[in-house]
């Protein structure tokens, strides 16, 4: 199994959907808190879930994640590699497995770097502008959720990707559920919305 965990982990490392999914999280992460210029800073004495900034983040995220999650099953699909990949593993649900640990470990990854870039702009931008951003102990559940959805959207694009297989189709339907769906749904289930699954994180 720890073989099995090494090679994915190795697929992820040798890409460069990986990479520029990280490349993105701290893109947006800083552009999130920069954007809003004067805006940003007046509402930094609020907690960390109540700014508009971690909120697109968080949001962006789950579109990031669940897309390298997809990625990761209809790549091997489109380009014939899952055949090896199955030579080797033949029993699917070790297979699967080991993509799960793998991919939940690069969301955790991800997450925490992306929040990271976050609190590091967000602390910058206030000491310039001479304002305390909130960071009191009240706000780490908020990163501790951030962490634990970037290792759930992975794995949730990982069945995605194994139910649909066709990469274009997961991700159009995936997209569309997040942006569009669920909205209409949510609107309708009044305080059970939190449970549906683009809630995570947010």
């Amino acid at each position: 199994m720890n073989a099995l965990i090494h090679a994915e982990i190795t697929k992820l490392v040798t890409t460069r959907a990986a990479f520029g999914v990280l490349l993105g999280a701290i893109g947006i992460s800083v552009l999130a808190v920069l954007a809003p210029g004067e805006n940003a800073v007046a509402e930094f004495s609020k907690p960390i879930h109540e700014q508009q900034w971690a909120f697109i983040v968080a949001t962006l995220m789950r579109v990031f994640l669940l897309v390298l999650g997809i990625r990761a099953v209809t790549d091997e699909f489109r380009h014939g590699t899952m055949t090896p990949s199955l030579l080797v593993a033949p029993k699917r649900s070790r297979l699967v497995a080991a993509k799960v640990v793998a991919l939940a470990a690069a969301g955790i990854v991800v997450a925490a770097t992306a929040g990271a870039a976050l609190v590091g702009s967000a602390l910058s931008v206030a000491a310039l502008n001479g304002v305390t951003l909130n960071l009191d102990a009240g706000n780490w559940p908020t990163f501790a959720g951030m962490v634990l959805s970037g290792a759930l959207w992975p794995v949730v694009g990982i069945g995605l990707g194994l139910i649909v297989r066709s990469q274009v189709a997961a991700i159009v339907g995936g997209l569309v559920w997040l942006m569009a769906i669920e909205e209409v749904v949510r609107n309708r289930l009044g305080d059970l919305a939190g449970y549906l699954p683009g809630q995570a994180g947010l």
